[in-house]
């Protein structure tokens, strides 16, 4: 929860820098920062695409080798020392895969603020089990229906032009906050 509000307190600082640059900088010189702030998936960088398809499919197989020591680690510190893994630097290699798989999505479309906490919750509600065997491949397979089928329904079915971006903050801001009043009455 700590990264998590430390995440958010670093997106009101950026979007105070951004308010900040609005009132400095020639407005259609803003409007060219703004489209690159929101995430894009429809202009996708095709000279990026082959490096980070393969950046992925390395972190992708480093989470999956990892997936076990995920299940001990879930068990909690004192577990996981007791059974033999060290939770700091699994912790640490949890969070290295996280930061590089979270750095590619950013290169291809933009920053996505919610869509990590929206697609974990969606997948341990989907399958309620707590083995890392079954939560990466669901997680994996709703973050992909989610992006996918939300530009569809925004676009062809709603004919919308509202960034998918901004939906996903919304619904994953509320998921935020029912964690958070969920955590709080435990």
């Amino acid at each position: 929860m700590r990264m998590l509000l430390t995440g958010i307190i670093f997106g009101a600082l950026f979007r105070a820098g951004t308010g900040f640059l609005q009132r400095m900088i020639d407005p259609n010189e803003y409007s060219v920062v703004q489209v690159a702030s929101y995430a894009r998936f429809a202009r996708v960088d095709a000279a990026l695409l082959a490096v980070a398809g393969g950046v992925t499919c390395v972190a992708l197989i480093a989470a999956w080798r990892m997936r076990h020591r995920l299940d001990v680690l879930a068990l909690g510190p004192d577990v996981a020392i007791n059974l033999g893994e060290d939770p700091r630097r699994g912790m640490f290699q949890a969070l290295i895969i996280i930061a590089v798989l979270v750095s590619v999505s950013t290169a291809l479309v933009g920053p996505l603020a919610f869509l990590g906490l929206l697609v974990v919750s969606l997948a341990h509600l989907i399958t309620p089990t707590a083995s890392h065997q079954v939560l990466l491949p669901s997680a994996a397979l709703v973050s992909g229906i989610t992006l996918v089928g939300g530009q569809f329904l925004l676009e062809r079915v709603l004919h919308l032009t509202t960034p998918l971006v901004v939906v996903i903050d919304v619904v994953g801001g509320v998921v935020f906050l029912i964690l958070l009043l969920r955590g709080r009455h435990r």
